[in-house]
């Protein structure tokens, strides 16, 4: 059996939801026709790739994200592998690499930049 699955990268801006498209290919199963609605389970929690906030990445041709090498931005293509609120899964990226997340659209691969670490605390810690 084949299978392979593809989700929109982009929620719909009316309904909020991401569009899927699903193809399974059974050659012994009589029960599958042709443009026949069924119910597909994904499975979540199992995620591949890097953990980014969603606001680091830039979407128009390619997908890509800015790094920081030192104190020089880089520009990285990156491959969405699964989106989960407002946190994003990709390949492309290392753990451990600095991303900018604020600023993007004011600076260029290559340039120097001041780097913020950006300090998150817990919120069980108030």
């Amino acid at each position: 059996m084949e299978v392979w699955k593809k989700i929109a990268q982009i929620p719909n801006v009316i309904t909020r939801t991401y569009e899927a498209e699903v193809k399974v290919i059974n050659e012994n199963s009589s029960d599958a026709k042709v443009g026949a609605l069924t119910d597909v389970n994904f499975i979540v929690g199992q995620y591949s790739g890097v953990k980014v906030p969603l606001k680091a990445l830039f979407l128009s041709r390619s997908t890509f994200l800015y790094t920081v090498e030192e104190e020089t931005v880089r520009k990285m293509e990156v491959e969405i592998e699964d989106i989960i609120d407002d946190e994003v899964y990709i390949s492309g990226l290392n753990e451990g690499d600095r991303v900018v997340i604020s600023g993007m659209k004011r600076i260029q691969d290559g340039e120097t930049v001041t780097v913020y670490d950006e300090v998150v605390e817990d919120a069980g810690t108030n």
